[in-house]
């Protein structure tokens, strides 16, 4: 029988030492390897057709790209982040019962007309963002421009064109020319405020009792 010697042993040892520091550095490659092509894949991103985006970015002076990512297949830099944009049809309908009614229970405009008869107003107001501007809009109001912008702005104007009218008017013979100053007055204000207004509706008329 062949009699196994200590400096045998000693081989058989650094061998499997060696075979195993192999294998570990190989392991290692191969997760280092895995986590470089997930974190490479994360700077490649998709838009849709109706998506811009803002890049954030530590690499610009003001912190933001110049200009916005277009839809596509688009590639970011280490650091850098999207806030993400639908460029399409938005609609704010202010009524009595919709689902984004504010705390009090109603987005219907209520107001006094030429007349003094109270009025309550619903009406749809139909956007979108402009494209070419979404860099300053994100500047603005970053994602609160309907909250911010649309409501407020709105609810104002219908209440200071409206309140010119009388009730009759305002609900019969004069409604469509309200609809026109309106969406005039506000096709401004919304092109200031980086938005394309596409259309205004009054939807109902109805006493304040």
């Amino acid at each position: 029988m062949t009699e196994i010697t200590e400096e045998t042993k000693s081989k058989f040892s650094v061998k499997r030492f060696g075979i195993g520091c192999g294998a570990l550095f190989l392991g290692i490659v191969i997760l280092a390897l895995l986590a470089l092509g997930i974190y490479v894949r994360s700077l490649i991103v998709f838009l849709e057709p109706d998506e811009y985006a803002v890049v954030i970015s530590p690499f610009e002076p003001n912190g933001i790209r110049e200009m916005p990512l277009t839809p596509g297949r688009q590639i970011l830099r280490p650091m850098e982040s999207l806030e993400i944009f639908k460029i399409s049809r938005e609609v704010f309908v202010s009524s009595s019962t919709d689902c984004n009614c504010s705390a009090n229970g109603t987005n219907s405009v209520k107001l006094r007309a030429k007349d003094g008869v109270g009025i309550i107003i619903d009406y749809r107001i139909t956007y979108v963002i402009n494209a070419e501007q979404v860099i300053k809009l994100y500047q603005t109001w970053q994602h609160r421009y309907q909250n911010s912008f649309v409501i407020p702005t709105s609810r104002q104007v219908v209440k200071e064109i409206t309140s010119q009218y009388t009730s009759n008017e305002i609900a019969l013979t004069k409604r469509e020319e309200i609809e026109k100053k309106i969406f005039s007055r506000l096709e401004s204000d919304f092109s200031g405020a980086y938005l394309i207004l596409f259309e205004f509706k009054i939807d109902d008329v109805r006493l304040n009792e």
